[in-house]
């Protein structure tokens, strides 16, 4: 799958920044957070990090360029999930009593918007998957 990497936000009154320096070519492989550019404003030198890891497809940016908030500065090639990755993502199947409550619970705050009750129930519900109490 492709990314589109984009320049994001600087800070609140500053909308546009000169590359410094390229510290990517098409054909690298990058990590998430991995310095990609340079870019420097009216107001403070900065690096800008990737969002994504990957194989870099393109770069469309040069050093001299200036460049503006949200314009592309590269493509990246991310790995494709894998079905074992997506099935990690799924709610566990559980099969003694306290882990179906816990998923029951699960769902419905899954439901409710609450992402940091769910990310803590689902830790709760893969311990008893491990520890099954009975």
């Amino acid at each position: 799958m492709i990314e589109e990497v984009r320049l994001p936000e600087i800070s609140e009154n500053v909308d546009s920044g000169d590359v410094i320096a390229v510290l990517v070519k098409a054909g690298d492989f990058v990590e998430k957070e991995q310095s990609i550019a340079e870019l420097e404003t009216e107001k403070a030198a900065f690096e800008v990090p990737c969002p994504v890891k990957g194989r870099v497809v393109e770069v469309s940016i040069k050093e001299g360029d200036k460049v503006k908030v949200n314009q592309l500065i590269l493509k990246v090639e991310t790995e494709p999930k894998t079905e074992e990755q997506t099935q990690v993502r799924q709610e566990p199947h559980c099969s003694n009593k306290s882990s179906r409550r816990l998923s029951r619970k699960l769902r419905s705050l899954r439901r409710q918007s609450k992402p940091k009750s769910v990310r803590l129930l689902r830790q709760k519900a893969a311990l008893c998957l491990i520890f099954p109490s009975g």
